[in-house]
């Protein structure tokens, strides 16, 4: 007779077939980690700005036309996806971003194996996950470079898959591409330098409009959207020709590679080069992971490279293009150069993992400003009353969104550069707020002169090294409680 235990067991399990799956979710619980460490992180002003945006927003309070920032309009419905999944705090938002930013990871490893078989995935996931620990690129933020990184990873993916004849990979890659732009302009390079690729290969003109068309669909939605609500011509005004104008001119002053980021990222800019030019595979889904980089890396020097933050937006492809030297590289070469990237990766951040939070925002920014925020808002909420109104002067947005009391005017942050472009809209917005004197205001030291004829109405509460609250006299508490 026999015996059927074997049977009804099935097939048994291969350990090494276990082994991706582990390697990622030991991978993804360190990147949630790397963050998560950080979750009482201050925001800073655009996080803040994304914030309240996706706070406040609705039918009939509307970015560009209500609120004005020049970002597109992706990063606030990420921002309220966060809201509504995990509570409208920025504990909330970072829990979000590092679970976004495992998402990512796994991305970047499915990416790098659609390329390459052997070792290629795991250094590309390695790599990736060491960026997400870089606090002074602020890869531990949740900036829109942060949120570049799933869709840019996954625009490589399906170019890969998209290579022979499916059409519908193509499209899907341009879908990504699309996506990745509008969470954040700097990406729309990448879908420009693709599409120059396809023209000089010859691509057959059904691949390229199935790539063009996945491309223009969210953009066309987007613009249905923004019509419907008659904001058009607002956000027209606020991310095309505000961003022509700013980079036009004098306040970005001149273009330049923060030197940060040759520092950290400079090992997987010599591999990714090396994968580049020393290799022999010239299969076009190779070719446009290495054109995704290029334009994300056009998208960083059209904004002049004068942010931090800005770098983040290459992490993904460069990781992916990173991990594809190891395929090239004998083994033990291979695991030395994924070596010496985690440890320097390691030794220039793992000192902040000591760091009180708000100290790590100071040193991120070199500035309290953010640190400073948060107090005060967290004072404000301690002793408000219901329909009591608040005024940030002048690049503070956070406090709204952290006190939840809405903004007097249509400009939250920055008012020194924003009167260069609509001097009678902000001129407009400060005389409102003269004459209605609104219950608190958080003034920056160096603007104090801008209130003076204001001030002697109020009493500081709170006083940091930037920032000073004031609080209407008739509210205000016999002394001051913080110094």
């Amino acid at each position: 007779m026999k015996d059927s235990s074997h049977e009804a067991a099935g097939p048994a399990v291969n350990p090494r077939n276990l082994l991706p799956v582990l390697f990622l979710a030991a991978l993804a619980a360190l990147v949630i980690y790397l963050r998560l460490h950080f979750i009482s992180l201050p925001l800073d002003n655009d996080e803040g700005v994304y914030a309240y945006i996706a706070n406040f927003m609705n039918r009939h309070y509307l970015p560009y036309r209500d609120i004005f920032d020049h970002k597109p309009p992706g990063i606030y419905f990420i921002y309220k996806l966060a809201m509504n999944l995990f509570g409208s705090d920025a504990g909330g938002i970072r829990f979000f971003a590092a679970l976004y930013t495992a998402a990512a990871l796994i991305a970047v490893y499915f990416a790098a194996a659609r390329l390459k078989d052997g070792r290629a995935k795991y250094a590309a996931a390695l790599f990736f996950a060491a960026c997400q620990g870089s606090v002074m690129l602020q890869g531990i933020n949740a900036n829109t470079e942060t949120f570049l990184s799933l869709p840019l990873a996954l625009a490589v993916f399906f170019a890969a898959k998209g290579e022979k004849e499916n059409f519908r990979m193509l499209a899907m890659s341009g879908l990504m591409l699309a996506i990745s732009s509008m969470i954040k302009e700097s990406a729309a390079p990448a879908f420009i330098l693709a599409l120059v690729y396809m023209a000089l290969k010859k691509y057959p003109v059904k691949k390229i409009a199935c790539f063009i068309t996945g491309f223009i669909v969210p953009f066309v939605i987007a613009a249905l959207w923004l019509a419907r609500f008659g904001i058009l011509g607002d956000f027209i005004k606020c991310c095309v020709l505000f961003n022509f104008w700013y980079m036009a001119s004098g306040l970005a002053i001149g273009a330049r590679i923060e030197p940060r980021f040759l520092v950290e990222y400079g090992i997987l800019i010599i591999a990714a080069v090396y994968a580049a030019f020393g290799s022999e595979d010239n299969r076009d889904g190779i070719n446009m992971s290495f054109i995704i980089l290029a334009g994300a890396l056009a998208g960083i020097i059209l904004q002049k490279g004068i942010w931090p933050h800005s770098y983040i937006c290459a992490c993904a492809p460069l990781c992916i293009c990173a991990g594809l030297a190891a395929n090239k590289l004998r083994a033990a070469r291979a695991a030395a150069l994924v070596a010496l990237f985690l440890i320097l990766s390691y030794a220039l951040n793992w000192p902040y993992y000591f760091m009180n939070t708000l100290d790590v925002s100071k040193a991120q920014f070199n500035t309290p400003r953010f640190a400073e925020s948060k107090l005060m808002a967290e004072k404000i909420n301690s002793i408000k009353k219901p329909g009591q109104t608040l005024f940030v002067y002048f690049a503070q947005p956070e406090v709204y969104f952290l006190t939840g009391i809405r903004a007097p005017g249509r400009y939250l942050s920055m008012f020194d550069w924003n009167v260069l472009y609509d001097e009678a809209g902000v001129n407009a917005e400060l005389k409102d707020v003269y004459y209605s004197k609104p219950d608190y205001m958080i003034i920056y030291k160096k603007s104090l002169f801008t209130f003076a004829s204001m001030l002697p109405y109020y009493r500081p509460i709170v006083e940091g090294k930037e920032l000073v609250l004031y609080v209407k006299i008739d509210n205000a508490l016999k002394k001051p409680l913080l110094k």
